[in-house]
């Protein structure tokens, strides 16, 4: 990128995500704050003033994409704290708005600013926080590229990994937060709450609540260790004996994620 259209990036840039309408303003003040060249500079001046319409689109882009992927979290938000999704948001967008070129990033972004205020606001309850990253998880699980996948797999063995259908994210949380929606009731009662975020063969986002053993032996599949050495380790993890009544609990986990779509078989 040349310094000529750096320039104008950066102007553009605090036209859209300054906490005041300096385009407004003072329009000539703001493109010599940057530099903008003496050509792109005597257009802009010359030229009908747009730039605070574009400012209104822009932040209305950033602030509508957040509020629909982070609808439970920002309805919850509200109800606890009002005002404090707006003054994170403003402390994003002031800080310079979007690093990312790219929309379905931005709410990642604002996450990264809005869980560490909301962890040292006392009205916030410490559900809301999770929340708002399940929602981030569901949605990037979601948007994630499609894998590519091998035409056939062998039966599953306890000697060799097997193969899950991605896109996947572990979780755990203080909160049963997957239980709650857009109506901003807290959850009953806190409790750890151990969650599987994939998307099936049709495309669809799904949750599955796991125990902790469950969850430990995922982790460990997940990383590419036999299924067997994977049983042992997640059961001495859990602090329980490798026992029939565990191998049972396996063989029916094993089904169900068989049923879901996500355990595909072994590798060929």
């Amino acid at each position: 990128m040349s310094a000529r259209v750096e320039a104008l990036h950066a102007a553009v840039r605090e036209a859209c995500f300054s906490p005041k309408d300096e385009a407004k303003r003072d329009l000539g003040a703001l493109l010599d704050r940057h530099g903008v060249a003496p050509p792109d500079r005597r257009a802009l001046l010359g030229a009908k003033p747009r730039l605070s319409l574009y400012r209104k689109l822009v932040r209305g882009n950033v602030l509508g994409v957040c509020e629909a992927i982070l609808e439970r979290g920002h309805a919850h938000l509200e109800a606890s704290a009002k005002g404090a999704w707006s003054d994170a948001v403003d402390a994003y967008l002031d800080a310079g708005g979007p690093r990312t070129p790219h929309l379905r990033d931005v709410p990642s972004e604002l996450v990264a600013v809005l869980v560490p205020r909301l962890m040292q606001d006392a009205r916030v309850p410490s559900y809301v926080a999770e929340l708002f990253r399940l929602e981030l998880t569901e949605f990037r699980v979601g948007a994630a590229v499609n894998e590519v996948l091998p035409a056939s797999f062998d039966d599953i063995a306890a000697e060799r990994p097997v193969v899950l259908r991605g896109p996947s994210e572990r979780l755990m949380f203080a909160h049963p937060v997957h239980t709650l929606g857009v109506a901003p009731t807290p959850p009953a009662a806190a409790a750890e709450t151990r969650l599987f975020v994939y998307r099936d063969a049709e495309h669809e986002v799904r949750v599955v609540v796991q125990t902790p053993f469950a969850d430990e032996l995922l982790a460990r599949l997940l990383r590419g260790l036999p299924l067997g050495h994977s049983i042992g380790e997640a059961a001495g993890a859990c602090g329980a004996a490798v026992s029939e009544a565990l191998l049972t609990e396996v063989a029916k986990w094993l089904a169900d994620f068989g049923e879901r779509g996500i355990l595909l078989g072994a590798p060929r």
